[in-house]
C-alpha cells in the first residue's frame, strides 16, 4: 500500500486520503509528508506546511490562510503542503485556493489531503488532479491494525517491566476487533461506509482486566451508542434508510471476555432505533465533530475513556 501510495503521490503530486473517522488517515499522511520531504533533499521536518484551516466562518485567520496557501502553491521552493481533516464546509475555500494558482499539478509543491466523506471528494479530483485514496476498515492492514497495537503494548511492558501478562488479557485483544467490525456493519446499513469508525477509539484500553472491563462499559454507553444513534437519525433523514437494524450490543454480550462481576446484558446500554428516529437531526452531520462532542459532554476528569 506504501509503495502505491508514493507511486502516486511522485507522479502527480496532489493526493487526497479519505476514510472512516479514527482510522489514522492523519498518521499516514504525515509519514508520506516525512518520505517526500526527504525525497526531495531535505530532513523528514524541513520541507513540510501544515496548512490548519480554521472550522470558524468569523475566524479573521481564513484570509491570511489562503493567502499563505495560495503562496505556497506558486513557490517553486521544494515544498509538502499537509492540509489535515479538511471539513465538509471548507472544501470551496480549499477548491478557490488552488483554482486561483494557474501552475500545472506536476509542477507545484507536493499536497496532501484527508477528509472523512467521499461526497467531499468530486470537485477536488476533477478540477484540481487530485487523485485519491480510500482507507477501508476491510482493508488487510487497517482490520489487523488494533490486534498488532495492543499486543505491542504488552511486548513493551512486559520488556521493560519484566513481568508476563495474564492470559486473560488477550481475550479482550481478541474481543475489540469484533466489536469494531459488528459496530461498522450496523453503522454501514443504517448510514453509509462514510461515517464508519476507525480502531483509534480502542487503542487506549487499560492493559489490565478489571480497569479494561470499566473503561469499555463507559466507552460503550456514553460513545458508541450515542454516535450509533446520531449516524442512524442521519441515515434516515437525510439518506431515505430504513429497514430492521441488529442492535450489535447481542455480538458484544454473545462475545464479553469479563467473567467477573456483573453480565454484559447488566450493565451495557443497548440501541433505540425508535428514539434514535425521533431526535431532530442537523443534516450537516459530520462523524469527527460527532465523536468529539459525545466525548466532550462525558468527560471526566478522574478518567477519560480515550
Amino acid at each position: 500500500m506504501l509503495d502505491q501510495l508514493l507511486s502516486v503521490l511522485i507522479q502527480f503530486r496532489r493526493l487526497v486520503l479519505f476514510g472512516a473517522t479514527g482510522i489514522g488517515k492523519s498518521n499516514l499522511a504525515r509519514q508520506l509528508a516525512k518520505y517526500i520531504s526527504i525525497m526531495i533533499g531535505g530532513s523528514t521536518q524541513d520541507n513540510i506546511v501544515d496548512i490548519k484551516i480554521s472550522d470558524d466562518d468569523h475566524d479573521r485567520s481564513i484570509a491570511q490562510t489562503q493567502r499563505q496557501l495560495e503562496s505556497l502553491l506558486r513557490s517553486s521552493k521544494p515544498t509538502v503542503i499537509l492540509i489535515d481533516n479538511i471539513q465538509r464546509h471548507r472544501m470551496a475555500f480549499l477548491s478557490s485556493s488552488f483554482a486561483s494558482v494557474q501552475i500545472p499539478a506536476e509542477e507545484g509543491p507536493y499536497v496532501i489531503c484527508t477528509v472523512n466523506r467521499a461526497s467531499q471528494l468530486p470537485e477536488m479530483q476533477v478540477h484540481h488532479n487530485f487523485r485519491m485514496f480510500l482507507l477501508p476498515n476491510h482493508m488487510d492492514a487497517i482490520k489487523g491494525f488494533m490486534g498488532r497495537f495492543l499486543r505491542r503494548r504488552i511486548l513493551e511492558l512486559e520488556f521493560h517491566d519484566g513481568e508476563r501478562f495474564p492470559p486473560e488479557i488477550y481475550r479482550i485483544i481478541d474481543f475489540l476487533p469484533k466489536v469494531l467490525s459488528s459496530v461498522n456493519a450496523f453503522i454501514e446499513k443504517a448510514n453509509s461506509r462514510d461515517v464508519t469508525i476507525g480502531p483509534r477509539l480502542f487503542l487506549q484500553c487499560p492493559l489490565d482486566f478489571t480497569k479494561s472491563r470499566e473503561w469499555f462499559i463507559k466507552l460503550w454507553n456514553q460513545m458508541i451508542i450515542p454516535y450509533m444513534i446520531k449516524v442512524a437519525k442521519e441515515g434516515v433523514k437525510v439518506l431515505g434508510r430504513c429497514g430492521s437494524f441488529e442492535d450489535p450490543t447481542d455480538l458484544v454480550c454473545e462475545q464479553w471476555p469479563w467473567i467477573e462481576g456483573p453480565s454484559a446484558e447488566q450493565v451495557l446500554q443497548r440501541l433505540s432505533i425508535k428514539e434514535s428516529m425521533t431526535i431532530p437531526l442537523n443534516s450537516q452531520f459530520d462523524p469527527l465533530e460527532a465523536l468529539i462532542r459525545i466525548q466532550s459532554n462525558n468527560a471526566n476528569p478522574q478518567q477519560e475513556v480515550a
